[in-house]
């Protein structure tokens, strides 16, 4: 698992949001933990997953980046909202996975 560089964590978590991120990288299970992720598919934007379904050895093989953490599906939705407006912002438009990666292209090429 992969986290971006500006992840964005539900109201819930903001105070304790390196702390998931920290157990779900040993691979400690996350209860009432959802990850809205980068998908691998091109065609896809965003996508809301359990925490729990990450583990799987599927997701071990082809791990997705993950933008943002959230403590229930619906505190999932408002993340997407918040990063959507920050596209919208940046971007003009809605174009969430050119914001992202982007965004993250900058702070790798910062890094060097």
């Amino acid at each position: 698992m992969e986290f971006y560089k500006n992840l964005y964590a539900g109201e819930s978590l903001k105070e304790k949001w390196e702390s998931v991120v920290e157990k779900l990288e040993m691979g400690k299970v996350q209860f009432s933990c959802y990850l809205i992720v980068l998908p691998n598919n091109p065609v896809n934007q965003l996508e809301c997953y359990d925490s729990i379904l990450l583990l799987q050895k599927r997701w071990i093989e082809k791990p997705a980046l993950v933008v943002g953490v959230a403590s229930s599906y619906t505190e999932s939705l408002e993340v997407i909202k918040k990063i959507t407006e920050d596209t919208y912002l940046r971007y003009g438009d809605a174009d969430l996975r050119r914001y992202i990666l982007e965004t993250q292209q900058e702070f790798q090429e910062s890094k060097v």
